[in-house]
């Protein structure tokens, strides 16, 4: 019994704990093109970014469930405070700070971590 919760906690945490277990992206953090910085949207600009967070988290892996569905929007500003981006677990988190597991998503200097701070400092908006 012991071995199989063991197995079975392996499998459901493996990668989350590496630095790019599913190629979330390059390994610098940048995203690939370029966003504009105003008038983010959600569905557009955001959720796209936050596909590298179900890997783990659509699981409910650090008590956060995301994955991408029907309720993106509200998982993902459920660990965001609208216009603080400083205090937005989301950013906190996708830096690697806060003892995020899956390590450092997006560098604070990507094109990927400034578009997500932008949308938060807008807001937050489900556009």
């Amino acid at each position: 019994m012991i071995r199989l919760i063991l197995i079975s906690s392996i499998l459901l945490t493996a990668g989350c704990f590496s630095e790019h277990p599913f190629g979330r992206g390059q390994s610098d953090g940048s995203a690939t093109g370029e966003l504009p910085l105003t008038n983010l949207s959600f569905n557009s600009d955001i959720k796209p970014l936050l596909s590298t967070c179900t890997a783990c988290h659509a699981a409910g892996a650090g008590g956060w469930v995301y994955d991408g569905g029907v309720n993106a929007y509200a998982q993902a500003v459920s660990v965001v405070s609208p216009g603080l981006p400083g205090q937005s677990d989301l950013l906190i988190n996708t830096r690697g700070a806060a003892n995020h597991g899956g390590g450092t998503i997006y560098n604070a200097s990507s094109d990927a971590y400034n578009a997500i701070e932008a949308w938060i400092v807008e807001g937050a908006l489900d556009n």
